[in-house]
């Protein structure tokens, strides 16, 4: 299961990569690993939403004009938003303490994958 990926990350130069998640890089990474076709375009934000993230999800030509001279683009809700638990304990990399993390973002193919390592207070460790 490891590498099932792996044909959607050979093509270097089309790759967008985050090799560790820094706090304070948040906004700028959401912005760098947003996914788009044209008509539907969404923030690059991590599943779990960490505090401080700026979900959006976009749909070209729809606007809001209420009591403004300029349209802005409706930041419509977010339709990803998962909660993953082990034993009761909640993924996430606010939460807990994790070893690895990275993010890929495939130009060419459209793709954005993830790879992070957890370790809980036990020792445990989990994939994600």
């Amino acid at each position: 299961m490891k590498n099932v990926y792996r044909e959607y990350l050979e093509e270097d130069l089309w790759l967008i990569k985050e090799n560790e998640w820094v706090s304070s890089y948040q906004n700028i990474r959401e912005t760098q690993l947003a996914l788009g076709n044209g008509y539907l375009g969404t923030r690059g934000v991590l599943e779990e939403i960490p505090p401080d993230c700026i979900p959006g999800t976009y749909i070209a030509g729809v606007y809001d004009r209420a009591m403004a001279r300029v349209a802005y683009i409706v930041n419509l809700p977010n339709p990803f938003y998962f909660r993953c638990a082990v034993n009761g304990e909640k993924l996430d990399l606010t939460s807990m303490t994790f070893t690895k993390h990275q993010r890929i973002l495939n130009l060419h193919k459209g793709l954005l994958v993830r790879h992070t390592e957890f370790k809980n207070v036990a020792g445990h460790r989990f994939e994600y």
